[in-house]
């Protein structure tokens, strides 16, 4: 019986330590198709921000608010990408209405109006 309940540990153990390791290797989540997708939207994300940056050294702030927003859109996360937005926005005075929603804004719904 102690053989047994030893054995069955020891494995127990091996396959949830094997679990943590495969988990690990990959930045600590599981390989999936989408990692591939998400390799591709880092790289847009990328390009959209270096050609962003461009137009922010010519002076072009609706260019660079355009490919801002798009890297944003891209990676949302991306604390990098949103200050080259807020930079943009900075730039281009304003002047250019958004064509949808921000990427900026919180996805969360306003309260609604109190009634009296």
């Amino acid at each position: 019986m102690n053989t047994r309940a030893l054995l069955l540990g020891g494995i127990s153990a091996l396959l949830l330590g094997g679990t943590m390791v495969g988990c690990a290797a990959n930045g600590g989540s599981l390989a999936s198709a989408g990692d591939r997708s998400g390799v591709a939207a880092a790289k847009g994300a990328a390009t959209n921000a270096g050609k962003a940056q461009t137009a922010l050294a010519r002076r072009d702030g609706g260019a660079a608010i355009g490919y801002a927003e798009g890297a944003v859109a891209l990676m949302p996360q991306s604390a990098e990408y949103r200050m080259l937005l807020g930079q943009s926005y900075l730039q281009g005075g304003g002047s250019r209405p958004p064509r949808r929603r921000s990427p900026i804004r919180s996805r969360c719904r306003r309260p609604a109006a109190r009634r009296r």
